[in-house]
């Protein structure tokens, strides 16, 4: 005769054991995956004001007129506030029949609207004179692609609720020539830094700023 075979699981103290590795497992993992997660919608929201910087220049030199970029809360207008974090609009800047404009989007003047983008997330977009640092409500770009006005900006995205951790915040440091490039840590403290040169050939860096 054969004997059945005799069934083994776990105890209750095993049980235990499992339970409290995986516990612990997950509390030492929870931390790093909000940090990647939040960094992540940080770079989706620097590359989807990339490609916009982008799409702006290429229309300035297909359609040989000056383009603008303005922040917008309603994705008809631009926005008083100067909040760039709601979203922005791209147009035609014929300055009100004129042939350069003043970055303000009007269309009582018949000029054109590109491209609207929405933003509600949890990051804040903030652009600067690459320059002076003061806050820009506009960026354009003429027949040439260059910068009108031969201006300068950076524009930086960070988590609203992280303001003061800047290891989240990322940028895009926006040149006279039209030129878009990424901000790196160029001396490895985990923050970002804008990097600059003036005409005289001095380049000039400054850690990003959430504030």
């Amino acid at each position: 005769m054969k004997l059945p075979h005799s069934q083994q699981g776990i105890n209750l103290i095993e049980l235990m054991v499992v339970l409290t590795i995986v516990g612990i497992l997950a509390m030492v993992a929870a931390p790093s995956m909000q940090d990647t997660l939040k960094l992540s919608g940080v770079r989706g929201h620097v590359r989807d004001f990339n490609a916009s910087l982008m799409y702006a220049r290429g229309e300035a030199v297909s359609r040989n007129k000056r383009i603008s970029m303005c922040p917008s809360a309603d994705g008809a207008s631009c926005d008083a506030a100067n909040n760039w974090s709601n979203g922005w609009i791209i147009f035609i800047d014929d300055g009100a029949g004129g042939d350069f404009g003043d970055g303000e989007f009007d269309a009582a003047a018949n000029e054109q609207l590109l491209r609207v983008t929405d933003y509600s997330g949890n990051n804040s977009l903030v652009v600067t004179d690459g320059d002076s640092g003061s806050a820009l409500d506009f960026l354009s770009w003429n027949y040439r692609g260059f910068t009108a006005d031969d201006a300068r900006a950076l524009a930086t995205v960070c988590v609203s609720s992280e303001a003061d951790d800047l290891r989240y915040a990322r940028g895009l440091l926006i040149e006279r020539s039209g030129r878009v490039i990424g901000t790196a840590d160029s001396d490895n403290d985990m923050v970002h830094e804008s990097v600059f040169e003036d005409d005289n050939g001095n380049v000039s860096r400054a850690p990003l700023s959430c504030t």
